[in-house]
């Protein structure tokens, strides 16, 4: 079950006997205009004669024959023409979603961030999982929140948002400094950066703010600290002390 991003960048290719020709890379993973399911892989040709760009080609997911660490394998010498692809995977191209960076909403309204990737079958193209962004401060202090493809619904037009269903805000959170040092030390991290970037705004207030983000960096360093494992969270919280204050050296300089 690969993640979208595993594929996106791959080289397409196509086989006969020991002949293998490059046909181009997969430059985006489409989704089914309304439903949660790939439906084809975008690809990106070479350019002709090494200056001019060329439209890209679809590949539905019934015309791969493999996928491989090295690339993705085509059924046929070459690719589909636009038609022929669209009937194979049943919706046409120009109404297809790519789902990377969408903003995500629940059922009830509520925003719950952005699609950051996105697991799905090789046969059927289902979703079977997506990780949600809630923006960069809160991924790398907390993590990307991991929703069940079961919750996941497809996009809404109407919302311009992919629907998931109200659960999926309930969803655990991986990948960020809380797994390794605890969601203390994570939080009081995640609030250091906050009191530092609102400092910037406040220009005047810069410098007392900014010796609360530090003091608030220095808890949450000796909070994580306190396990092994919480060595990485303790220098980001260092880094951040020290990012800190020679941004309150500038100010005072200025």
């Amino acid at each position: 079950m690969p993640l979208v991003s595993q594929i996106e960048g791959m080289p397409v290719v196509a086989r006969a006997g020991r002949r293998v020709r490059r046909l181009g890379t997969v430059s985006r993973v489409v989704m089914h205009p309304s439903e949660a399911r790939v439906i084809a892989l975008e690809v990106r040709r070479p350019d002709l004669l090494l200056m001019f760009a060329r439209k890209p080609r679809y590949v539905p997911l019934s015309l791969v024959s493999e996928w491989g660490e090295r690339g993705v394998g085509v059924i046929g010498r070459r690719l589909p023409a636009l038609g022929a692809a669209e009937k194979e995977a049943g919706a046409e191209m120009d109404a297809s979603v790519v789902w990377r960076g969408m903003p995500v909403r629940t059922r009830s309204g509520e925003p719950a961030g952005t699609v950051a990737d996105a697991g799905f079958l090789k046969s059927s193209g289902g979703i079977t999982r997506v990780m949600l962004s809630s923006g960069r401060v809160d991924d790398a202090a907390l993590g990307v929140r991991e929703v069940a493809g079961g919750l996941v619904g497809g996009y809404d037009a109407a919302t311009g948002a992919i629907l998931v269903d109200d659960p999926a805000l309930e969803a655990a959170r991986s990948g960020g400094l809380a797994e390794d040092a605890g969601k203390g030390a994570a939080v009081a991290a995640k609030a250091a950066v906050d009191v530092a970037a609102r400092a910037t705004e406040t220009g005047e207030a810069l410098v007392e703010t900014g010796k609360a983000a530090v003091e608030l960096g220095r808890a949450a360093a000796a909070a994580a600290a306190a396990t092994p494992a919480g060595r990485k969270a303790a220098g980001a919280a260092r880094s951040l002390g020290r990012a800190v204050r020679e941004a309150m050296r500038r100010d005072k300089d200025g």
